[in-house]
Formats: structure tokens, sequence, C-alpha cells
């Protein structure tokens, strides 16, 4: 659903969120956001006052979108903000809805070039995000230029501030996110590096580490981004000063994580996927040991790009799994059974302290096993590679194309009917749904060879993403993988060009 202001903004509707995009060169300017948050306001006012909190998420540079809107009174809501221009974690933002009985979150998370924003609205009564129909709401209005009058003329209005620091305090203790984890002290502690990208990751995770009283590092660096990553990637094994350690955590502005971890004397990089199947395997054979739950009624919740190692591992500890999708993803995470969920780049390892994706409680949960494997004789790489011998290798490429949203239907048929007869792939999963801000549209999978195809659609890119995975085993591979991929790359090519025909 996507609609345009003027044909310079174009605001749409994917998964959980509102999509502003600009058109043009030129950045979203803090007025529109604005508008945006007093439509919000407007569909959100029940005639009695409540309690909103305005935050973002990005560089600290966006601070000026907050900065501009949250001395503007809007009538019947108490405007809450931040007492800093950091960028804070969706999961402070709840603790301050919690500790201050805030009815709204309405936040702003933004690209790097302030030409993509997401914005997401939390409802403190459900735990959740608001439903998609109240995002219809403020879609249809924004997009009409409805009249508002919901801005008072109060001059002298200003925002309430949140003490940051108290929140992250709390959100650090054993209250909050240690409360699971507090009793657990190994005799030996795993070594690592934390590198985070601001001063809200090195805040949070430095407390989070005294307190949970770790052999954690934390520093704050540039290498925390893509681009220094990949150039520290090629030397990081020749430092000496990093040879101390058993892993490295990278948190970028948007609290997403990257790894490398100490994998047979090396510093390996790890993929979300591969993180997820170490720690996944660790969980089930942690609550195998207590004796107190019934691993085969517990589910796990996968992205539509899973990789095949995950699903085979599901099913192996025989238990479910269901592909993310954001419009059940509500009532799957209310399940006392969900034992975890992920998505492209978020996690909720917990579903029962809280419905919101939080990669710092995921953080800690990493800490948790890496305590456990150092004091089981360094298990790490042998767990590894025993997951490996088990369930294979996966070579992960993507490739970006440019279609048009409106082909995608197309696309799919054309897949859908077609895919037999490439004689590369024997089943078809079809979940046109969106899995937060990406449009999940298809998955081939081959039963034989074991590869498959991930086919969705990058909102921020406005791109198409085919995510091959080439399933290798290392002892009785025949045939290159490169070559698997060149055949399904071929393959792919020659659909895309008879939807362009």
């Amino acid at each position: 659903m996507i609609s345009d202001l003027n044909n310079k903004i174009l605001m749409s509707i994917t998964g959980n969120s509102l999509i502003l995009k600009s058109t043009t060169k030129e950045q979203i300017s803090e007025q529109t956001c604005s508008l945006v948050f007093e439509h919000i306001c407007s569909i959100l006012d029940n005639k009695s006052e409540q309690k909103i909190l305005l935050s973002f998420q990005g560089d600290l540079k966006h601070y000026k979108i907050v900065k501009y809107i949250k001395n503007i009174p809007v009538k019947n809501f108490k405007v809450y903000s931040y007492d800093s221009h950091i960028g804070t974690d969706f999961s402070t933002d709840e603790i301050a809805c919690h500790k201050h009985k805030i009815d709204y979150v309405v936040k702003f998370i933004i690209s790097k070039t302030s030409k993509f924003i997401s914005i997401v609205i939390y409802d403190y009564k459900t735990r959740f995000y608001v439903k998609k129909d109240i995002l219809k709401k403020v879609h249809d209005s924004f997009c009409s230029n409805k009249k508002l009058e919901s801005v008072d003329n109060d001059l002298n209005y200003e925002a309430e501030l949140l003490n940051v620091d108290h929140l992250i305090s709390v959100q650090a203790s054993k209250e909050e996110i240690l409360k699971a984890f507090f009793n657990v002290r190994p005799r030996y502690k795993s070594r690592s590096l934390v590198l985070v990208n601001n001063d809200y990751s090195l805040s949070l995770c430095s407390q989070l580490f005294s307190n949970y009283d770790t052999s954690f590092k934390i520093k704050k660096s540039k290498i925390s981004n893509n681009k220094s990553r990949k150039f520290f990637d090629t030397f990081k094994n020749l430092l000496p000063k990093l040879k101390n350690y058993q892993s490295i955590i990278y948190i970028d502005n948007y609290s997403n994580l990257a790894t490398d971890f100490l994998i047979d004397y090396k510093l390996k990089n790890l993929s979300l996927d591969q993180v997820v199947l170490l720690y996944l395997d660790f969980l089930v054979e942690e609550l195998k040991r207590s004796n107190q739950v019934n691993i085969k009624k517990l589910f796990v919740v996968i992205p539509p790009n899973a990789s095949s190692q995950i699903i085979e591992l599901i099913k192996q500890y025989k238990m479910r799994y269901f592909y993310y999708n954001s419009d059940t993803i509500e009532e799957l995470l209310n399940d006392e059974n969900c034992l975890f969920a992920y998505s492209f780049e978020k996690i909720n390892a917990n579903p029962r302290y809280s419905k919101i994706h939080n990669n710092y409680y995921f953080l800690i949960c990493l800490v948790w096993m890496l305590n456990i494997y150092r004091n089981r004789n360094n298990l790490l790489s042998f767990k590894y590679n025993s997951l490996k011998e088990n369930l294979g290798s996966i070579h992960v490429i993507k490739k970006y194309k440019k279609i048009e949203f409106a082909n995608l239907n197309n696309l799919v048929s054309i897949i859908e009917n077609k895919y037999l007869e490439s004689k590369l792939f024997n089943k078809v999963v079809i979940f046109k749904s969106w899995c937060e801000s990406n449009y999940a549209l298809l998955k081939l999978y081959s039963d034989n060879s074991k590869n498959s195809v991930s086919i969705y659609y990058d909102s921020e890119k406005e791109n198409i993403v085919f995510e091959y995975h080439i399933f290798s085993e290392d002892s009785k591979q025949n045939v290159s993988w490169k070559f698997q991929y060149f055949k399904m790359a071929l393959w792919i090519n020659k659909v895309i060009k008879s939807l362009k025909s």
C-alpha cells in the first residue's frame, strides 16, 4: 500500500511499520515527520488525556527530528522524550512505558541518509505494536492531507523529559534483562570484546557486563559499522591483542549484532543464522538437562530466509517451526510454547520476557553460552564442527535486482508454474507476507541437493533480493558449490527475462 505526498514523499505500510521514503535527493524534513506525528496522535486520540513517548534510533545527527517535534503541544496527549540526544533501542522505550505508565511509543528509525524512515507505534496495553488497521488510518489521513485540529496553541509547552541513564540502569539490572541469568556464576569466564558505535550501546553494555560479572571488554569504535569491519576482517587474525578473545561482537546504531567466534584458534565471522544455530543447539541441550520442559511441545519462529541447517536442527529435536509473518507474529509470541523467534536482523530469545525483539537480551544469552562452553573444556569449536558435520555447510550469496513492486505477483506466478521444469528444485513455499520491512515472496528448495533460493523485496533498497543457499558436505562434495550456484542463478535470470518480455 503506497501513496505519495506532493510526489516527493512516499508513505507505505510494511509489516508493523509506516514507511516514509524520499523520492528526490532531499532528506525527509523534520516538518514532514512532525506532520506524521500529529496524524498519529489524531488517530490514537480517545478524547481523554493519554501519554505518548517520542523517540528515535539512528545516528546522533537524527536527534533534530525529535527536537523539532517534542515541544509541539498535541491535544489530549502528554508528550514524553528523553533528556539526552542519543538514539535508543525499542527495549529501553518499553522499560520507560512500564516505569512511567506511558500509553504509546512513536519511534522514528532513521536511515543514515535520512531518506528512509520507519515509524513504529507501540501500544503498552497489548505490549506490542498497534494493529494494521491503525496504521492504515494514519496512512489514509496523512496521504489525504486531512486538516487536523490536534495541535494546541500553547507556546510555552515543553515535553516531559525522562532520565535515560536511569532507564538504562533499570534495563541492565537483575530485575530486567539479567533476571534469568543473575544466579549463573561460572567458574571460568569467556574473554570477549564488544565494539559499539554509540554512547547508548556503550552505557547499556557496560552496565550489563558489570552487573553480570563477565570478562567482556567494551569499546566504542567505528569498526562496528560494515565498511570498517570489512577492512578489519582481513587483518584481525594477525593482531596479537585479539588472540586472547573468544569472541568479538559488533553492535551498530540500530542494535544489530555481528559476531566473530574463536573457532579452531582463529576468529571466524559467523552469520546470524550460524549464531542462532549454535545458540539453539545449546539452549535445547540445556533444557533437556533440566528435565523440566517437554521439548516436543516447543516451536521456533524463523525468517523466510532461514537456512536448511536451522530447519534440520529443529526437526532433529522434534520441535516445530513457523515462518515469521508480521500479521501472525503477535499470536505466536503469545503462545507459551514459543521458545525463540528471529527475523532478518532482530532476535527475541525469550518471548516470555517481552514480545519485542531485543538483541541486547540475546547478547546476554551468548555470554551465558560462551561461559558454559569455556567451563566445559572450551567446547565451542567442538560444537561448531559437530554441527557442521551433522548438518553440512551453507554458502550464502545475495544478488539484488531492480524489479517494480507491482510486478512481484507476476514473478511469483512464473516461478510457481515453472520451478519443476528447472530440475533444480522440487519444493516451493509461497509467503507473500511482510517480515518487518522485507516483503517475503517465496522459497525454492531441493530435497536432493538441499540447495535453496529465498526471494524477498527489500523496501529500503527498493530491490528484489535473491538469496542463494548452496549446501555442501565437505567429505562428500562431488560438484563444486560455485557450479551449483551458477546453474541456479542462470535459471533465475531466465525467469527475470521472461518477466520483462
